[in-house]
């Protein structure tokens, strides 16, 4: 086999790693998958982004998803939400008619199979459906930004 395609494929392998392992024990992770289970007529967007673009701000991961048109998939990501919500180290959260409209949370930093990374990890989550809009956004976010950097980022 050539080196070049060996080389390119451990670079490969070793910069995918931490995508994968980025909400690994989280009860939102199955949401970021392109195949999430949804009503056929719903609309689901799912952005990755990972690698340089994500420098400027701190980051090393950036995933989001968002689900209009199915209040099923839309209740599966609110309780998900809610459970990894008891895991953060800070959390701000805003309920609307007992439903969890609005939560910034502050999780431990990643522990992958015992190697300490010491990046933050960052839920934010919104659902403009108790607010008269039509959707709900799940974004996690990783890295060296600190929650003012996030939150500033997010208000952008």
């Amino acid at each position: 086999m050539n080196i070049r395609i060996i080389i390119l494929s451990l670079t490969l392998l070793i910069a995918a790693t931490p995508a994968a392992y980025s909400q690994k024990g989280l009860d939102i992770e199955p949401f970021f998958e392109e195949n999430t289970p949804h009503n056929p007529d719903a609309s689901v967007n799912v952005v990755s982004i990972t690698g340089n673009k994500l420098k400027e701000h701190d980051l090393s991961i950036y995933r989001s998803v968002s689900v209009t048109g199915d209040e099923a998939l839309a209740q599966r990501v609110e309780r998900a939400v809610t459970r990894d919500g008891t895991k953060a180290e800070s959390r701000e959260v805003s309920l609307k008619r007992g439903r969890l409209y609005f939560g910034f949370y502050s999780l431990p930093p990643v522990d992958n199979d015992n190697r300490h990374t010491g990046e933050n990890r960052y839920i934010f989550y919104l659902n403009s459906t108790l607010d008269g809009g039509r959707k709900i956004t799940l974004i996690y976010l990783q890295g060296k930004a600190e929650p003012w950097q996030i939150r500033r980022m997010i208000k952008k």
